[in-house]
C-alpha cells in the first residue's frame, strides 16, 4: 500500500469545503427572497399603473385647471395689479404643467421598458426631479395661487358655484362613461 502524505489527503477534501463557499452564498441569497417579494409587488404595481395615472389623472388635473379654475379666476378678477398678478402665476402654472407632462412622456417608456426589464441603465434623477418638481408645483399651487383664487371667486358666490358645479359635471359625465360607456 501506498502511503500519501497529510497534503495530498487534503486536497480532495479542501475542494468540497471550498464549494461549500458559493453554496452557502447563493443559500443566504435564497433566504433573502421573502423580504424582496414585498418591494418587487410594491414596483410591479407602479409600473402597471402609471401610464394610465399620468393620462386620466395627471392630464385631467392639468386641463380642468387651465380650462375651468385658471378661466374662472381670470375672468373674476379685478383689472390692474390683482389682473396681472392672476396672469402671472396662471402663466407659471401652465409652463409647470407643460414640464410636468413632458418629464411623464419622457420617463413612461423608460419605466416600461424596465418593468420588462429591458432597460440597461435607468435615470433614478430623472425620477427625482419629476417628483421634486411636482411637490413644487402642489405646493404653490396650494400655498399661493389657490388662496388667491378662493379669495377672488369668494368675491361672487356665483362665481363660486359654477366652478363648482362645472367640476361636479365633469366628474360625474366621467364616471358615468367609465362605469357603462355612454353618454
Amino acid at each position: 500500500m501506498s502511503t500519501m502524505s497529510n497534503e495530498e489527503n487534503d486536497t480532495p477534501l479542501e475542494s468540497f469545503a471550498g464549494c461549500h463557499i458559493g453554496i452557502v452564498k447563493m443559500v443566504r441569497e435564497l433566504a433573502e427572497l421573502p423580504d424582496l417579494i414585498a418591494p418587487v409587488r410594491r414596483f410591479q404595481s407602479i409600473t402597471l399603473r402609471i401610464e394610465d395615472f399620468f393620462n386620466k389623472v395627471v392630464k385631467t388635473h392639468h386641463s380642468e385647471e387651465e380650462q375651468q379654475l385658471f378661466t374662472a379666476v381670470l375672468a373674476s378678477a379685478n383689472s390692474g395689479d390683482e389682473m396681472e398678478k392672476v396672469e402671472q402665476l396662471i402663466s407659471k402654472l401652465t409652463d409647470e404643467h407643460r414640464e410636468i407632462e413632458r418629464a411623464f412622456v419622457y420617463l413612461i417608456p423608460q419605466i416600461k421598458a424596465l418593468e420588462k426589464n429591458v432597460v440597461p441603465e435607468f435615470n433614478a434623477k430623472k425620477v427625482d426631479s419629476v417628483v421634486e418638481l411636482y411637490l413644487a408645483h402642489a405646493r404653490f399651487e396650494e400655498e399661493v395661487f389657490l388662496p388667491l383664487a378662493k379669495t377672488i371667486l369668494g368675491r361672487n358666490d356665483n362665481h363660486m358655484a359654477a366652478l363648482g358645479l362645472a367640476i361636479h359635471m365633469r366628474h360625474t359625465v366621467d364616471d358615468i362613461r367609465g362605469e357603462f360607456g355612454i353618454i
